[in-house]
C-alpha cells in the first residue's frame, strides 16, 4: 500500500487522477477477463459462511499452480502476510491460522461489473455514486422524473441470476426469431 501525493494545479491533478483511474480500471477489467478465461475463481473463508475472493494477481497464481498440480502455493496477501495454500485439504496457512478455501466455476455470460464474491445467487448491490452504472441510472431517471424529486440517497441494483439468465435468453431468442422472418 503506497501514497501517491500529486502536485501541480487542480485542473492537471484532477486529469492525472482520472487517468490513473482509468488505468486501474483497465488492468483490473484485463486481470478479470484472464480469470474469466479460466472460468475460474478462488475464496477463503473470512469468518463461518462469509467468503471472500482473493486478487486476481493471487487467483491467477493459484489457478496456474493448481493446474501445474503442485501440492501448494505460496503467496503475499493483502495484509502482508506469507501465506500458503494447501490444495490437497483446501486451506490456506498462515502461522497457526488455518482457512478454508474453495475454488468457484465463473459463468461468463453475466456481466463484468457484477459482484461475484458471494455464492448466493441473490444479491442487492449498494452502487457508487462514481460507476458508470450509477450515473446512467440517474440519467434514465432523470428522464422521466427531472424536478419531481430533490435528492438521490441511493441506488442499488438486484443481482438474481436466475432472471438474468432468462432474461438473457428470451432476449437472444427474441432477436433470433424477428430477425429471421421475411
Amino acid at each position: 500500500n503506497s501514497i501517491l501525493d500529486l502536485k501541480g494545479s487542480k485542473d492537471a491533478v484532477l486529469d492525472a487522477e482520472k487517468y490513473f483511474f482509468q488505468l486501474t480500471a483497465e488492468t483490473l477489467r484485463n486481470a478479470r477477463l484472464s480469470v474469466l478465461s479460466c472460468g475460474f475463481i478462488w475464496s477463503v473463508e473470512t469468518s463461518p459462511g462469509k467468503w471472500e475472493p482473493y486478487s486476481y494477481r493471487t487467483n491467477g497464481l493459484m489457478e496456474d499452480a493448481q493446474l501445474n498440480k503442485r501440492s501448494y502455493v505460496a503467496f503475499l496477501n493483502e495484509k502482508s502476510e506469507q501465506c500458503q495454500v494447501i490444495f490437497s485439504c483446501m486451506e490456506e496457512v498462515y502461522q497457526k491460522r488455518k482457512r478454508k478455501v474453495r475454488r468457484t466455476r465463473i459463468d461468463s455470460s453475466l456481466p463484468n461489473y457484477w459482484d461475484l464474491s458471494s455464492s448466493s445467487s441473490i444479491q442487492r448491490i449498494v452502487l457508487s455514486a462514481l460507476s458508470q452504472e450509477y450515473k446512467e441510472a440517474v440519467n434514465q431517471f432523470d428522464s422521466t422524473m427531472k424536478n419531481k424529486y430533490t435528492n438521490i440517497m441511493k441506488i442499488e441494483r438486484i443481482q438474481n441470476v436466475r432472471w438474468y439468465k432468462q432474461v438473457l435468453s428470451y432476449r437472444l431468442l427474441s432477436k433470433h426469431k424477428f430477425t429471421n422472418i421475411n
